[in-house]
């Protein structure tokens, strides 16, 4: 779990017994508990007391103080001129609804996930300033980038409320868009980036979102690498080819094949329920 403190808004990483349950489901008591390392005898009684910092585990673990954040370990440096992406304020506000994609430290203790995570991160912001001056209409907008103390903490991308995954789940409405648009749009965005030199390398519904125009988007870029390079994160097992290990354009054609034998099957479902 990742919270920022006031008002500094400095990052730290805890872990919480909790961890595993959705975060917008939190109960504040939960949070408060593992914040502060209060004994919950002491709160039942109505004498809630902080245990001295000897009783407690170490920073960061079940129970213990937060852990503050090191951005040199977490986050890309940022170099101001070497990017074409703007720089943002986290709370700027364009004119339309945005998204800040930031690195994934839920395993910020593990020195080794920690590192992949950052370069998977600043894989996904070194392609994003690629696609800036050539963008697409099916390919996520990036505005810019959230620095922090010298260091990219996000990437602010424009904002669509459903993604494809959502939609065939969808069982209060009929699934009625346009499965041939959508394979279109997505193979048009895929042309794309192979004629620039790169594959996405993890196509599936949980990476293309709708516009209200029902028109497909493609996000989640941190797989994306130049042609014929050795994956990092790599494909989603069984949304591509399991056993490849480089960055081909099969893997996005196979992602693509995969989605609309997805879509097939959710209209059907949605037609016989």
């Amino acid at each position: 779990m990742i919270i920022e403190s006031s008002p500094g808004r400095k990052l730290h990483y805890m872990r919480a017994s909790v961890e595993d349950q959705d975060p917008r489901k939190l109960k504040g008591r939960a949070l408060v508990l593992q914040v502060m390392g209060l004994d919950e005898a002491a709160l039942a009684a109505g004498g809630a007391t902080r245990k001295p910092k000897t009783e407690l585990p170490a920073d960061g673990e079940v129970g213990g103080m937060p852990l503050e954040i090191d951005m040199a370990l977490a986050c890309p440096k940022y170099e101001k001129g070497s990017l074409r992406l703007n720089e943002l304020d986290e709370f700027q506000k364009p004119g339309i609804i945005t998204f800040i994609k930031k690195p994934d430290l839920l395993c910020y203790q593990d020195p080794a996930d920690r590192d992949a995570s950052r370069a998977y991160f600043a894989n996904e912001v070194a392609v994003m300033d690629m696609l800036h001056d050539k963008p697409h209409g099916n390919i996520i907008k990036c505005l810019g980038v959230v620095v922090k103390k010298g260091y990219i903490f996000g990437i602010k991308l424009e904002y669509h409320a459903v993604s494809l995954a959502q939609r065939c789940a969808d069982k209060t409405r009929p699934l009625d868009i346009d499965i041939g648009k959508c394979i279109k749009g997505i193979a048009d965005a895929l042309v794309h980036l192979h004629d620039l030199g790169y594959c996405h390398n993890d196509v599936k519904p949980d990476n293309i979102v709708l516009n209200d125009e029902d028109t497909p988007v493609l996000i989640d870029f941190d797989s994306c690498l130049p042609i014929d390079q050795v994956l990092g994160k790599g494909t989603t097992k069984g949304w591509g080819d399991d056993e490849s290990t480089t960055s081909n354009v099969k893997n996005d054609w196979l992602g693509l094949a995969l989605v609309e034998q997805h879509l097939c099957k959710a209209r059907l479902a949605s037609l016989h329920k």
